[in-house]
């Protein structure tokens, strides 16, 4: 069976294994997702101890920027936006990538609002950086 999970910390609160292993039953597909705490400065003694079961992980705070320096291939968009959010298996390695950047263009598309113009953003953390990279069109 392929494991995944979602870490960060606090993540008592996230829906991200309800949401998965529902979609796993309805696919047919083998699977067990799960969260787990991990503060920071943890995550990379928690990679560490993963075996070759485990195939991919979502991140959320406060690993989204400590993970930029855990893996040895990361993708560009993730670099530009100095976070990612999705670990996966590549040559039995960690690679990161980040979804936040075309989940936030997509919701903005849906909702009919053009990134090209003025927007605010109220943060500067990680999400923030992705909707940024979202909005000002440089990013795809």
């Amino acid at each position: 069976m392929k494991k995944f999970a979602v870490l960060g910390s606090p993540i008592s609160h996230s829906l991200s294994p309800l949401l998965h292993t529902t979609a796993y039953e309805a696919l047919g597909f083998q699977g067990s997702y799960e969260k787990i705490e991990i503060k920071t400065g943890g995550l990379k003694a928690f990679l560490e101890t993963l075996d070759s079961s485990w195939h991919g992980l979502s991140l959320t705070m406060p690993l989204k920027e400590e993970v930029i320096a855990q893996v040895s291939e990361i993708s560009e968009l993730a670099l530009r936006v100095q976070s990612a959010n999705t670990l996966f298996r590549k040559n039995h390695e960690w690679a990161a990538t980040t979804t936040d950047v075309s989940g936030f263009a997509q919701s903005l598309n849906q909702h009919g609002i053009q990134a090209n113009g003025h927007v605010l953003i109220i943060g500067a953390g990680a999400t923030a950086r992705a909707a940024a990279a979202a909005c000002d069109g440089t990013a795809s």
